[in-house]
């Protein structure tokens, strides 16, 4: 479904395939063949919470680099391929894992400021969607592994 965000840590052949490829049908083929083929532990959905932890992590890297602001894959498609080489990634795993659920959530409602506030369960839901992610860039960094998100926009 469209605007649901994914991360996959990959190494070896698939990282490989995935920065050889020469244009964006085949960065997609490429993902899609690892989405399919791939080991699920090297997998992580963030679902449509992709938007808003993003806006609500540090501007700068090593958080910045969780989702959106790795090296972009797609140039000119309606989809985000945004990969973290893999000596970023214990940077970032490191990063989410000392950002407290106290500081995520005042991020958070700086960011809803003004705006009729989505309640307290929608912070529950980003910050569920959050743990998934720190405890997966944890897995991915302790292997080695690069991340790659992706969303369907």
């Amino acid at each position: 479904m469209a605007g649901r965000g994914v991360l996959f840590a990959v190494q070896g052949a698939e990282l490989t395939r995935l920065v050889a490829a020469e244009d964006d049908d085949e960065v997609m083929a490429t993902i899609a063949a690892i989405e399919e083929e791939g080991e699920p532990d090297w997998y992580c959905a963030v679902d449509k919470a992709w938007a808003d932890l993003h806006q609500c992590l540090p501007e700068d890297p090593p958080h910045s680099l969780a989702l959106l602001d790795g090296d972009q894959l797609i140039e000119d498609a309606p989809y985000i391929a945004s990969l973290t080489a893999a000596r970023h990634v214990p940077g970032v795993a490191e990063a989410l894992a000392t950002m407290s659920r106290a500081e995520l959530a005042a991020r958070y409602e700086a960011l809803h400021e003004g705006d009729v506030s989505p309640g307290p369960e929608h912070f529950q839901y980003l910050w569920t969607w959050f743990e998934r992610m720190t405890a997966f860039y944890a897995r991915a960094a302790a292997a080695g592994r690069t991340v790659v998100f992706t969303v369907d926009l």
